[in-house]
């Protein structure tokens, strides 16, 4: 059974790096801060325990995606006027609709109920 993990990612059109991008990883869940935004990555994970370490190459690629920011329509990375504007512009729109918050094919009343649920906060 393993101690902790190194996590070990690179872009594909490198070698493996010496150090990890993240070490000693104790949990299920990590964040890997400095990836590009489209960028293809390879990855493997170190497995660290008192008897050594053993790797596991998972052969995959991923490729790096932005999350989007649901009610951040103007990609400021703040959900303000500006955003509520767009919406509104918007309420009654029944197809190819950008502010549509429920994914339901239309702006109403409850994307605007959605969006001020998360008005006045900040994108990740």
């Amino acid at each position: 059974m393993a101690n902790d993990y190194d996590l070990y990612i690179w872009p594909s059109a490198d070698g493996m790096p010496i150090l990890p991008l993240v070490n000693s990883i104790d949990n299920t869940e990590e964040i890997a801060d400095g990836l590009a935004d489209g960028e293809e990555y390879q990855w493997t994970v170190i497995a660290n325990n008192a008897c050594g370490s053993s790797s596991f190459d998972s052969g995959w690629i991923l490729t790096m995606q932005d999350v989007p920011c649901e009610g951040d329509f103007n990609d400021d990375g703040f959900i303000n006027t500006a955003d509520l504007l767009l919406l509104l512009a918007q309420f009654g729109c029944t197809s190819l609709c950008n502010t549509d918050m429920d994914g339901n094919g239309t702006v109403n009343t409850n994307d605007l109920l959605t969006f001020l649920a998360v008005f006045g906060t900040t994108c990740p």
